[in-house]
């Protein structure tokens, strides 16, 4: 029985677990980046918050004492500058309060993401190891029933190559007991249609069901991963704008940077073939083939034409009186009886057999050259024994080398069947016999001479066989 390896899951996928562990890896990689920048940030608040509690102190210890000089002109302009320098300390630290609040609160909206990340990490990867998990399980369930399939073709023809045999060839079971060889067949074939029908109808848009899901786990990855790096962008342009605001006209040193830097956020394409790896429609197809396809049937008889005696088995001779006269160890099936095995086998119509290394019409077309053939060599030289066959059946071979669709595979059978002739020191030919192959061989070389197709072993053959026969 000639079986395919069990299909790798995760091979058939490896381009899609790949493209999915990529982008959780990335997604993964952008939370910790995520978290370097916050502690990054957080630290940086920090230093503005040590400069606040400092600018705080500083302001505690202002020489107040200037404000009780007397109302003399000559004080008034100190005291003046005094009144503006401190104003313009407090409202630096109502502008730096005001900051450290609104960027707490952005960086405390960019750590939940963070802290929200993990959850969408173990629930993708969990799901993404479920999906794949469940298509091995239904290719298990599928892998199941195909053995089945092939163990029930196996059955079934050991039965009919045992039934051929002991209907032609005598062959006895040492049991004793003779059972209904056609309704254990019937039986048989009911079985394998069974089984094959459960095989071709299997269950396959579980599988593209769970490619989706794989599409939309994917899909919930890279939006994450977008979000995040949106969120982040927005984080920082905010703490920015808040720098923009804190100090006004001083930020007007970075405006050029920033300008570019907005323009440059703000014309970011994405392109979604490129980032969002989904499986298209045309390789969900190829995927569900590479699961489903699986080996057909190769039957036997056509590799090993052997029959072997065994404890199950005589193979024997009978006389005309039905008495044993011979037991064989073996015997050999002809052309003719593959033919016959074949053409039952074909008959019941098995998708799942593989019927591409025999065709039943050729074959036959070579069962009618071989006995025309046969009839045509049946000579003896020395006996005076004329050949056996008609004008009407020299016409019928001719015809049958003639046939456009198989010629050049029935000539070539046709001098292959010459060669184990010549094999066999039959060289002296008469002359109606001499004259018939003669006139084969010259249609044959008329109609492959000029052919561009690879006929150089038929040539071959001509040659050998034109300087191998004669007429004494």
């Amino acid at each position: 029985m000639d079986l395919n390896s069990k299909i790798d899951i995760n091979k058939i996928f490896e381009k899609e677990i790949n493209i999915f562990n990529s982008s959780w890896d990335s997604l993964n990689n952008t939370k910790k980046i995520l978290e370097q920048y916050s502690s990054f940030i957080q630290k940086f608040l920090d230093i503005i918050n040590t400069y606040y509690m400092s600018l705080t102190e500083l302001r505690a210890s202002f020489p107040n004492s200037l404000f009780s000089y007397s109302e003399n002109d000559l004080d008034k302009p100190m005291k003046n500058t005094s009144e503006l320098f401190l104003s313009f300390i407090e409202n630096q630290l109502n502008n730096l309060l005001n900051f450290l609040s609104v960027t707490q609160s952005i960086l405390f909206a960019l750590n939940k993401y963070v802290s929200n990340s993990d959850s969408i990490l173990q629930k993708t990867k969990e799901k993404n190891k479920s999906i794949f998990s469940n298509i091995k399980i239904l290719n298990d369930k599928y892998y199941n029933e195909y053995l089945l399939m092939i163990n029930s073709f196996d059955n079934l023809e050991d039965k009919i190559v045992k039934r051929y045999a002991k209907n032609k060839y005598n062959i006895c079971e040492n049991n004793g007991y003779s059972g209904d060889d056609d309704n254990i067949i019937k039986n048989c074939v009911a079985v394998s249609k069974k089984l094959e029908n459960s095989v071709l109808n299997f269950k396959k848009d579980e599988i593209k069901q769970y490619i989706y899901e794989y599409n939309n786990n994917l899909e919930e990855i890279i939006n994450n991963k977008l979000f995040y790096n949106k969120h982040f962008q927005d984080c920082i342009m905010n703490i920015i704008n808040c720098f923009k605001e804190y100090f006004n006209n001083s930020i007007n040193s970075i405006n050029k940077e920033l300008s570019e830097f907005e323009s440059d956020y703000s014309s970011i394409e994405i392109n979604e073939n490129n980032i969002y790896n989904k499986i298209k429609e045309k390789e969900i197809n190829t995927l569900i083939y590479n699961i489903f396809n699986s080996k057909k049937y190769n039957i036997k008889v056509l590799k090993n034409n052997e029959i072997m005696n065994d404890d199950d088995w005589d193979i024997i001779d009978l006389n005309e009186d039905n008495q044993v006269v011979n037991r064989k160890s073996k015997i050999f099936l002809s052309n003719e009886d593959i033919y016959n095995i074949m053409k039952e086998i074909y008959n019941y119509d098995f998708i799942s057999i593989n019927k591409e290394d025999y065709n039943l019409d050729i074959e036959k077309q070579k069962l009618k050259v071989l006995d025309l053939t046969k009839k045509l060599l049946s000579y003896d030289l020395n006996k005076h024994i004329k050949e056996k066959i008609s004008d009407e059946e020299v016409k019928a071979l001719n015809n049958l080398l003639k046939d456009n669709n198989n010629q050049y595979e029935i000539m070539s059978f046709f001098l292959s069947e010459l060669f184990q002739i010549r094999g066999h020191g039959k060289f002296e030919m008469n002359n109606r016999v001499f004259d018939i192959i003669n006139n084969i061989l010259q249609y044959i070389l008329d109609e492959v001479v000029n052919e561009k197709n690879d006929t150089m072993n038929i040539i071959y053959s001509i040659v050998m066989i034109s300087v191998t026969f004669y007429i004494p």
